[in-house]
């Protein structure tokens, strides 16, 4: 190949590589956008499963005050159950709420972090 031939096949890789750049950019700062909205499910369904395994735990707790102690052990593993499996949702919610509100404040970071772990690959 003659150096202008490969000057010529720089040049073409070269915008080549820019119009893959600029599309990439929009893909992952859209990938961002998804991960967000994945976040946000996250998030409500942390809050619902929370409020309800509190109002289990609740209403287990009420039904074994009322009842008599034959129906004791049985409540009482409803309520340890759905104790900690709204401690688990509980726990869950900050973590999630942190991504969420990190992606919508500074998605462009996060975009970039996507782009760098392609190139790393």
């Amino acid at each position: 190949m003659t150096p202008e031939q490969i000057q010529e096949l720089i040049d073409k890789l070269f915008s080549i590589a820019g119009a893959v750049a600029s599309k990439g950019w929009e893909l992952a700062i859209r990938q961002v956008y998804v991960q967000v909205v994945g976040d946000a499910i996250v998030v409500v369904l942390a809050i619902a499963g929370a409020v309800l395994c509190f109002r289990f735990a609740k209403l287990a707790a009420e039904i074994t005050e009322a009842r008599d102690a034959r129906y004791l052990a049985d409540h009482e593993v409803g309520y340890g159950i759905a104790s900690v499996m709204a401690g688990a949702f509980a726990l869950a919610l900050p973590f999630a709420a942190y991504d969420l509100a990190a992606k919508l404040i500074n998605p462009e970071w996060y975009a970039v972090k996507l782009l760098l772990g392609f190139v790393g690959r």
